[in-house]
């Protein structure tokens, strides 16, 4: 029988839109009012980068009453023709608990010992060729945090809060990724801040900014993390929005995806959303789970997922870290330093930790070396480990850092530095959003092909009387860290004027803004 965890909703896929009238008619006899189409994100051509058109929904939600029994109904609905599954849909649970102490508020780099005792800081030193989107599917990220916000891969071809679809790609205004929780219902909107503070947690153990004198250190400089929420604020969800949200990630170019959370059973939506990942050459990373059993959970237990358990400090396997035959890999998942919303930080233990680990590796291979393929990661990673043969207890083990640097064919920086493949100062999508600007301030954006440019603001009333400078370093990519608070400034319209030298060019522009507190 049916877990009662499935909740009263049933995924339907029909064969055809055709028949959905007679379809209709046969649902409102069995009770069945609410009914809800789902739109899967607008499959994307790669190789002319423009999304094509979507057919009609072939798949619908339903809503049951407390009083349906869930196998009569499915029995029910399998008897018509038109329908290719009808399933529950199924929940998920994240795969990490918070933990104590309290975070202190200065610099927390002595905090993460781990760092230094497996020698992490080395991927601090691989040559950044390409940036690489790394799509966190979880609970959303704080992007204004300050050890974030410079990492944060945004959609320049979105302009931000203007209400319109303004790359044609199914959703309005994604220019800070998507929110999915109830997108299968309709209700999927642009916020994608992160409420709960899972998600954020995993951003940070990933590509916490270093060297920047706040807080931690991720473990590379070379992701642009894609906050994709679809769990709302008390880490609640279910596995056709986490679908829909794959997809997204997909379209959107991500090359990694993260996945901290999953459940024993899993829908064929989902299946279907991490085959899409993979037939496009995205590496899936999983949680293993936090229940010590050798029952799958999913996505883990998919085909073609890179599935991640939990080790001590001593490097044991940890007394919650499921395991089996579908295990992967194992990393540090212990009392582990993140990035928590409001510019805070806090210790959470539990496999989602570690799968953030592997991730945070997994990116600074591939922005080093951008034409690896998921095979030569996997390869890669095998190699680092110290067991030739998987274990269903520790899969291939521990990735030893130093062993998988000696295996690449590159040398390491004496200091980290982001490369470009231009060498000319490019700097392109300048804007100021939101604008007019309100209580919660503005961030100037714009895009750079040069890393470590001086860029100098300075705002100015339309007669020319300077009232406010700002001054801040580029980052290769998406710049969308320069804020600015006109706390004690008038409402009004004025001037700014915003200047980049570096090494390869200079770059100017004069633009307006508008205070309206």
């Amino acid at each position: 029988p049916h877990q009662s965890t499935a909740t009263e909703k049933l995924i339907i896929k029909l064969t055809s839109p055709k028949n959905i009238t007679q379809f209709s008619q046969k649902l409102e006899k069995l009770g069945v009012t609410q009914v809800n189409p789902i739109n899967l994100p607008r499959k994307k051509d790669l190789k002319n980068a423009q999304f094509l058109l979507t057919p009609p929904p072939q798949s619908i939600v339903i809503e049951l009453t407390a009083n349906d029994d869930l196998d009569t109904v499915i029995q029910t609905l399998n008897q018509h023709d038109n329908i290719a599954y009808v399933e529950p849909i199924y929940p998920i649970t994240l795969f990490s608990t918070s933990e104590s102490p309290s975070p202190p508020n200065d610099p927390l780099y002595n905090k993460q010992a781990y760092m230094a005792r497996l020698e992490l800081t080395q991927l601090h030193h691989l040559p950044i060729i390409e940036p690489v989107i790394v799509a966190i599917i979880d609970s959303g990220i704080d992007h204004r945090h300050h050890d974030l916000s410079a990492m944060i891969h945004y959609n320049r071809n979105e302009i931000p809060d203007n209400g319109i679809d303004d790359d044609n790609n199914g959703y309005r205004d994604d220019f800070f990724g998507y929110n999915f929780y109830g997108e299968s219902e309709g209700k999927g909107t642009p916020n994608s801040h992160d409420e709960e503070g899972h998600g954020t947690h995993i951003a940070g153990i990933i590509a916490a900014q270093s060297n920047n004198g706040h807080g931690m250190s991720g473990l590379t400089h070379g992701a642009r993390l894609l906050p994709i929420r679809f769990l709302d604020a008390q880490g609640n969800g279910n596995q056709v929005d986490a679908a829909i949200a794959i997809r997204y990630a997909v379209d959107q170019g991500a090359r990694i995806i993260n996945c901290s959370w999953g459940f024993f059973n899993v829908n064929t939506v989902l299946r279907e959303a991490i085959q899409y990942a993979i037939d496009h050459h995205v590496i899936v990373v999983a949680a293993v789970g936090n229940s010590d059993t050798l029952i799958p959970e999913f996505p883990a237990g998919l085909p073609g997922v890179i599935t991640v358990g939990s080790v001590g400090q001593s490097q044991k396997r940890s007394y919650f870290s499921s395991y089996g035959p579908h295990l992967d890999f194992m990393y540090i998942g212990q009392n582990i330093l993140g990035t928590t919303p409001g510019n805070t930080y806090d210790y959470k233990s539990g496999t989602s930790q570690s799968t953030a680990f592997v991730t945070g590796i997994i990116a600074s291979l591939l922005a080093a070396e951008p034409d690896l393929t998921p095979d030569d990661i996997y390869d890669r990673l095998k190699q680092a480990t110290s067991q030739s043969e998987k274990s269903k207890k520790m899969g291939y083990g521990m990735i030893d850092i130093s062993k998988l640097i000696s295996n690449l064919d590159i040398q390491l920086e004496s200091v980290p530095v982001m490369r470009s493949r231009s060498n000319t100062l490019s700097v392109t999508d300048v804007l100021n959003y939101p604008n007019p600007i309100r209580s919660e301030g503005t961030t100037f954006g714009f895009t750079s092909t040069e890393h470590g440019a001086n860029v100098q603001i300075r705002i100015y009333t339309p007669d020319g009387q300077k009232v406010h400078e700002i001054a801040a370093v580029t980052v290769t990519g998406y710049n969308n860290h320069i804020q600015w608070h006109p706390t004690s400034i008038k409402n009004g319209t004025y001037l700014y004027h915003l200047e980049i030298s570096g090494q390869t060019g200079t770059f100017s522009k004069t633009g307006k803004c508008t205070v309206l507190q």
